[in-house]
């Protein structure tokens, strides 16, 4: 039986990086591990809607913030709407190895009194 949560939410908050932004995505896309949602946060920047809809993905949801309040209001509302069991942060100008969510959700299994994974 499946969950109808995801294991991981991952979280970008973004300004007017678009070009940045769709490789940042399709570093999440590509990762191994497939039960994730991603949660794109567009901090009153030129709309990257149409990027994030190329992808096709129904893991991905996108927000549209009218006014620029900066990354913390962003990824404090991506919170509130995140589902899985862990969260991830990725910056709009990163990208993450295949490996890494399975890495870092494996290593919070593997020890329950941590908080706290990073890389």
């Amino acid at each position: 039986m499946t969950s109808p949560n995801p294991k991981v939410t991952v979280l970008i908050s973004t300004y007017n990086r678009p070009d940045y932004l769709k490789d940042a995505i399709g570093s999440v896309v590509d990762q191994a591990m497939t039960n994730w949602e991603l949660l794109v946060m567009n901090d009153g920047g030129v709309d990257v809607g149409s990027i994030v809809e190329s992808f096709n993905d129904s893991r991905i949801q996108y927000f549209h913030r009218e006014k620029n309040q900066g990354k913390a209001v962003c990824c404090n509302f991506g919170l509130e709407q995140a589902r899985g069991e862990y969260i991830a942060y990725i910056d709009d100008d990163d990208r993450w190895y295949p490996c890494h969510l399975d890495l870092l959700s494996e290593a919070l299994d593997k020890n329950p009194g941590d908080d706290v994974a990073y890389s």
